[in-house]
């Protein structure tokens, strides 16, 4: 479990709750948080209350590490927006999964603002609106193991240790709210995982044969820390367990790689895991997508509360013949896939970048 650094008492005396922060050692989790990282997930006394729940909030799951949001505060309302200048036109033509990520930031300012004494009063996007508002009303003050692990979630996409879970720690698992209109299908059946397995080796065949998502994987790599610290977003290398190396040999080594090879890795890890997840909708909107993010994002801090790892393995979900062909073979009906989760024990990876809170402010 987690464990704080200042008590939860002394820090409502120093009124450091109310800016939304509760300092975490995070054990064996932040062991590879280096010194620039750990700056941008520990609580800034400079912040004010409002912009402390932004930053929480950009600290959720997103994909490629695009950090495609930005966030408006008006008085006690914060609104977030989409980020086109980060959309992802190979992977993501749909903004799918862009509009995922923007509901993870949700979760975690939900999540947050609760601990800090707010309730979330939540807009959707819709055809009239295309941001989320977020109108924070007074409540009494809530602080949940969700909100203690905001701040040391990671995506863990090493291999893990292909441990048997405790029926107690399924059942918790088992026993995750999800979101309205969100339905999650539990994959822990060898058979069942061997299916999901066919459809992530042909996703992971057809991505790797294609150059465009070649070129715009390559794009938001960042192969070593100059990198890294320069933009502090996309995929750096070390957080997945790769050496830093100067741009033209990672550009080599990934465009070089072996669709196959590929394939073979992920079903490795995915057969490494304890069990994994899919995330489905009963419809394909922009608010279904944001909905999908939230259930996402509390279960992954859920897991994190609980020591166990998770990350994303989409491939099946992000190629549209494939993703019709997924739904129909894992039993969905009429819900449609947005996320495969894998979860499990591992060892903690470094933690990813973010940008400054006043790069994402409008």
């Amino acid at each position: 479990m987690l464990h704080k650094v200042i008590a939860r008492r002394d820090l409502l005396k120093l009124g450091l709750v109310a800016g939304g922060a509760v300092l975490l050692s995070g054990c064996q989790k932040a062991v590879n948080m280096d010194f620039s990282t750990s700056q941008l997930r520990s609580f800034d006394a400079s912040n004010s209350k409002m912009v402390e729940l932004v930053r929480l909030a950009t600290l959720a799951a997103n994909g490629h590490n695009t950090q495609p949001w930005k966030f408006k505060i008006i008085g006690e309302t914060i609104e977030i927006y989409p980020d086109t200048s980060r959309h992802l036109a190979v992977v993501d033509p749909q903004d799918r999964e862009q509009w995922i990520s923007l509901g993870c930031a949700l979760e975690n300012l939900v999540i947050a603002a609760r601990a800090t004494g707010f309730f979330s009063e939540i807009r959707y996007p819709d055809d009239k609106q295309n941001f989320i508002t977020v109108n924070l009303l007074p409540d009494i003050a809530a602080i949940s193991p969700l909100f203690d692990a905001i701040q040391v979630r990671q995506s863990t996409r090493s291999e893990y240790r292909q441990v048997q879970l405790s029926s107690d720690l399924i059942d918790q698992i088992h026993s995750a709210s999800t979101e309205q209109g969100v339905k999650l299908k539990f994959i822990e059946d060898i058979a069942e995982t061997e299916r999901v397995i066919d459809y992530l080796n042909a996703g992971n065949l057809t991505q790797y044969s294609d150059k465009a998502y070649i070129d715009e994987l390559i794009a938001w790599l960042r192969f070593n820390k100059k990198e890294a610290d320069a933009t502090r977003d996309g995929l750096y290398s070390k957080c997945s367990g790769n050496p830093s190396v100067p741009r033209f040999l990672g550009e080599m080594f990934v465009s070089g790689t072996k669709p196959q090879s590929q394939a073979k890795a992920d079903a490795k890890k995915l057969r490494s895991s304890s069990g994994s997840i899919i995330f489905a909708t009963e419809n394909d909107s922009s608010e279904a997508w944001v909905r999908c993010g939230q259930a996402y994002e509390r279960l992954s801090l859920q897991l994190t509360s609980l020591d166990l790892k998770s990350a994303l393995l989409n491939q099946p979900i992000e190629i549209p013949e494939l993703r019709a062909e997924f739904q129909t073979a894992m039993g969905l009906g009429e819900n449609h896939p947005q996320l495969l989760l894998r979860y499990g024990i591992a060892d903690a990876v470094p933690y990813s970048l973010r940008r400054p809170v006043d790069e994402v402010l409008i």
